[in-house]
């Protein structure tokens, strides 16, 4: 049995993104974490050319 104190997590305990945008390509996907809508249209201003397409999901 593992105990909690037994090790050390790493990690980010922050705000709840608000947004996720869903990069996709050919040889899989990857996701990007946004705190506002401004965030999500920075970011898909700087990598939607690098990607075939992307799908951002907003959290309820």
């Amino acid at each position: 049995m593992m105990l909690k104190d037994a090790f050390q997590t790493i990690g980010f305990n922050g705000p709840t993104p608000s947004f996720m945008i869903l990069w996709k390509t050919d040889e899989g996907q990857t996701k990007t974490m946004c705190y506002s809508s401004a965030e999500v249209d920075e970011q898909i201003q700087l990598h939607a050319c690098k990607y075939t397409t992307y799908e951002v999901i907003k959290n309820d």
